[in-house]
């Protein structure tokens, strides 16, 4: 009986353990690509615009919280993450200080700016 106990116990806990939004649990992000991404534009991105200093914080991490596959697309060609899956992330390493606009290339009305300072 003590058994049956327990496993309700996990049960139980393992059902209020909170998700995202869109999905499972997200990795650790800088930016988050929000849920319904693919029509708000540039609230797609969440901060948006993000800046970061290239001393303290050279790799920035985008996570796709949204139900439909995005990308991280530079405007210049700078980086291209490809596509981004619900609940994956993927992260670009700057070694240049810059103003970097992006966008989704599924969905290219959802677009963003990240500002690297030295």
């Amino acid at each position: 009986m003590r058994s049956c106990a327990v496993a309700v116990a996990f049960l139980t806990l393992a059902a209020c353990t909170p998700e995202s939004p869109g999905g499972p649990s997200l990795p650790p992000s800088d930016i988050l690509i929000v849920a319904d991404a693919s029509t708000k534009g540039a609230a797609a991105y969440d901060p948006n615009p993000k800046t970061v200093s290239l001393a303290t914080h050279a790799k920035v991490i985008w996570a796709n919280d949204d139900g439909l596959q995005h990308t991280v697309t530079a405007d210049g060609g700078a980086f291209d993450s490809s596509n981004i899956n619900s609940g994956e992330a993927w992260g670009h390493t700057f070694t240049a200080t810059g103003t970097y606009a992006y966008h989704c290339a599924i969905h290219p009305t959802m677009v963003g700016t990240l500002v690297v300072t030295p």
